[in-house]
């Protein structure tokens, strides 16, 4: 997807993160988001030759149910951060053509991060594989390479069961599988009829 394009999606999530977490904050705590610019045009498919580390065995209707906007939040409080900093993470997981991507926005410490990534999977369980930042990296220390897999999310009895790879949360208590993310705006278009 061009730098355009995902601006377009990373507004929409920017605009998620507003009320993000707010089962995970701490009273008194609030976040502020930097204002990310969107565009007007139409997304496309990411640009880069990288492909992800394992087969691409996805079916695509298998994973339309992935499809839409995912949200989580955490308070750090670790010697890296300055105190009670909260950290924002949205995913806007979409379709293009047999091809599934995903716009990641992580917005905390006066910084965002937004990132593309190719999304593989079925029914029960999706992998996001990083494609490239958009923009500017504001955080020196995170360095993904193209096909490097960030995270899994898994789906078992309507729970959502965030694994993390090489995308690594600040709290450490989050650090485990758990449920993290929750879809808070499933994709029209994912809705399927019986």
């Amino acid at each position: 997807m061009n730098k355009v394009g995902h601006l377009v999606l990373l507004g929409a999530a920017c605009a998620l993160l507003v009320g993000c977490g707010a089962g995970n904050a701490t009273p008194g705590i609030t976040a502020t988001t930097p204002p990310v610019q969107t565009a007007t045009t139409t997304p496309t498919q990411p640009t880069t030759d990288a492909t992800p580390s394992q087969t691409d065995t996805s079916d695509p209707a298998a994973m339309l149910g992935w499809v839409g906007q995912y949200s989580f939040g955490e308070v750090t409080s670790n010697a890296n951060l300055p105190p009670s900093t909260a950290m924002g993470y949205g995913i806007v997981i979409y379709q293009m053509g047999t091809g599934f991507f995903a716009a990641i926005n992580i917005s905390g410490n006066n910084a965002t991060q937004a990132i593309t990534a190719t999304v593989q999977g079925d029914a029960t369980s999706i992998t996001l594989y990083f494609d490239s930042f958009i923009g500017t990296n504001p955080w020196k220390n995170v360095n993904y390479k193209p096909g490097d897999a960030l995270l899994t999310l898994d789906s078992k009895d309507g729970q959502i069961t965030t694994t993390w790879v090489t995308m690594q949360p600040q709290v450490a208590g989050n650090k485990s599988p758990g449920s993290h993310f929750s879809m808070i705006s499933p994709s029209p278009t994912a809705t399927q009829t019986s």
